[in-house]
């Protein structure tokens, strides 16, 4: 006769067997979780923000939806980096902007950031002298979830060229699931889709119209203020220019 023991431990046996496979067929779901993201370009004085330049050549953003995986591991780069750096802004025509952030390209965004937004006030171009004085321009909304969308419509503009500007941008959370990249992987990541519309009138002998259009994805994780990946691409009447670049940090 079989003991009690032995029907007890076999028992105890086909509950772990159990648990196991259902471990096993969680897990996938908990590395798609839907993430959240509150951080996103939520920047702080002192951030110096290195992201690595890739060639655009072949690459697209790749699928929306729920539980992506996107493959960026063969990304070409280019041996050179882009660097962003923030400041305390202390402007004395900006006067609400509480941050300065210097672009890769030199311009300085002056910019009023809470939690929840980032307003950019203006731009200065110190290399043209030009002045861009910006009226509702969030470029930035937080927090930011699969399909999250935000609207909205701004101004700009500019004294010298004489230049009105009216432009939309729209910002939503298109996807979700794990990014692969060359210098790691990450999973629960939320990538925030931007779109960019902007039609500027120029006076000078006569009136011209510049019409841009800019579309892009940055990838974030819930940790994390700056992109892990971002690709950008920009169709204007003047040109027209693709960039990919991964963070370097």
């Amino acid at each position: 006769m079989k003991s009690f023991d032995h029907f007890e431990n076999k028992s105890s046996a086909m509950k772990t067997t159990i648990i196991s496979l259902l471990s096993l067929y969680l897990l996938p779901v908990a590395l798609s979780a839907q993430p959240t993201v509150t951080l996103n370009e939520f920047y702080h004085i002192g951030d110096v923000i290195k992201m690595v330049n890739c060639s655009a050549a072949n690459v697209n953003a790749g699928a929306s939806g729920a539980g992506v995986t996107w493959d960026f591991s063969t990304l070409s780069p280019s041996g050179t980096f882009s660097i962003t750096t923030v400041a305390q802004d202390t402007s004395s025509i900006f006067m609400n902007a509480n941050i300065l952030v210097t672009m890769p390209n030199g311009l300085k965004e002056h910019i009023q950031q809470s939690n929840s937004d980032s307003y950019i006030q203006g731009i200065t171009d110190t290399f043209h002298n030009i002045i861009y004085n910006y009226y509702d321009y969030d470029i930035s909304k937080r927090p930011v979830t699969f399909n999250t969308v935000y609207a909205s419509t701004y101004r700009v503009i500019v004294s010298d060229p004489a230049t009105i500007g009216r432009g939309q941008l729209t910002q939503t959370g298109d996807a979700y699931g794990k990014l692969i990249l060359p210098s790691g992987t990450y999973n629960n990541v939320l990538r925030i889709k931007k779109l960019q519309t902007e039609v500027d009138t120029q006076t000078t002998t006569s009136i011209t119209y510049l019409y841009t259009t800019t579309i892009s994805y940055l990838w974030f994780d819930e940790t994390k203020h700056y992109p892990l990946l971002r690709i950008d691409s920009v169709i204007g009447s003047l040109s027209q220019s693709n960039t990919v670049m991964y963070t370097a940090i």
